[in-house]
């Protein structure tokens, strides 16, 4: 494996480490009544949390792995708490964001990860204000970071009581559906499109419905673009780009996608059957191409998932799934033809089913 890579792949691992590993030891704590407060804190309580997180903020810049992974523990329990009030995240977000401001922009490419991590936690639009510059960093490991900053920020405004507004939730799908088309590294794609693939949840969240919508269109779009740009390769970015749309098929198949509880969101379904059908014609083109040489396995695997998306997602639209004959792709080399001929026939279709452009699924039939 190349060098460079080699270092990639050392860094991504350590970003990933960093933000999922659990708190490695808690220094200190708040009281639980404070962190719930619903009314304004008073001076007493505010000195309280600046006493609480001053030290955890000089750990958090220091080089010492384990001071930092310590103080990040620390810094981000108090957001997890059931229950944290929107008084107490924005008095804890203005007593963190001016020491983490100069923590971003560290040298020390593992302080600005640790930083940018708090900052996503914050759940407020301070946090995003800290995360936002670091999307297109020229390390992928930072770059990973921010992803995952992201979903702890779109997190907070599905799961707590929201202290960031919906301005600032769609500002975060924009910038994450940009950075997803612009994106050179695969693994921090993927990292993107799980973001996205979180920020859809907000289709059923009061205030953020419009961010959760714009959520499934950008994951549609630039995965599906990102799909059909690695359509004839098959060195390793274009495998963890496959990868990335088979996890994503498999998701939105789940409680996440098209089996939520309650009634499934239109934007959901234009996703499924925009994905879907992308997948679907990436197969038929595939089995077109060879004809006689068997699929691979992970061909026919995504062949399908991508029917299983599209009969799914027919289902809830209440229009005509696709036919039986396209349930699995044609094996041991058999005769492609009628597979690829279906196959074409209900992909271009899908725009006249749901609200995909068209141009996303002719461009695979030229």
């Amino acid at each position: 494996m190349p060098l460079l890579r080699i270092r990639m792949l050392t860094m991504l691992a350590a970003c990933v480490a960093l933000c999922v590993a659990p708190a490695v030891a808690q220094i200190g704590s708040l009281p639980q009544e404070l962190i719930r407060k619903t009314g304004q804190l008073s001076a007493a309580e505010i000195e309280q949390v600046n006493t609480f997180v001053a030290p955890l903020l000089t750990d958090l810049g220091q080089s010492d792995a384990l001071a930092r992974s310590r103080s990040r523990a620390s810094l981000t329990e108090p957001l997890k708490t059931a229950g944290v009030s929107v008084a107490f995240q924005q008095a804890y977000s203005t007593a963190v964001s001016p020491v983490l401001g100069p923590l971003v922009v560290s040298d020390d490419a593992a302080i600005r990860i640790a930083a940018i991590d708090v900052a996503g936690a914050l759940g407020t639009v301070e946090g995003w204000q800290l995360v936002s510059p670091h999307m297109a960093d020229d390390q992928p490991g930072v770059r990973m970071a921010t992803a995952v900053a992201c979903r702890s920020l779109l997190e907070a405004a599905a799961k707590r009581s929201p202290a960031i507004n919906s301005s600032a939730t769609a500002s975060i799908i924009d910038a994450l559906g940009q950075r997803l088309a612009d994106e050179p590294n695969p693994f921090v794609a993927d990292g993107l499109a799980r973001t996205l693939l979180q920020g859809g949840q907000l289709v059923g969240v009061s205030g953020y419905e419009a961010s959760g919508t714009r959520a499934w269109q950008a994951v549609s779009e630039h995965l599906g673009t990102r799909a059909f740009n690695s359509r004839d390769k098959d060195d390793f970015a274009a495998q963890q780009t496959r990868l990335t749309l088979l996890g994503s098929l498999e998701f939105i198949r789940t409680s996440g996608g098209l089996a939520r509880p309650g009634g499934v969101d239109p934007a959901i379904i234009d996703a499924a059957a925009s994905l879907s059908a992308e997948t679907l014609a990436m197969v038929a083109a595939k089995a077109q191409a060879n004809p006689g040489k068997p699929l691979s396995d992970e061909m026919v695997r995504m062949g399908r998932m991508a029917f299983s998306g599209l009969t799914l997602a027919a289902r809830q639209a209440g229009v005509a799934p696709p036919d039986a004959s396209l349930a699995s792709p044609p094996l041991d080399g058999a005769d492609p033809s009628l597979y690829f001929r279906d196959a074409r026939t209900y992909v271009l279709s899908v725009a006249q089913k749901y609200r995909v452009p068209a141009s996303r699924l002719s461009r695979w039939f030229p």
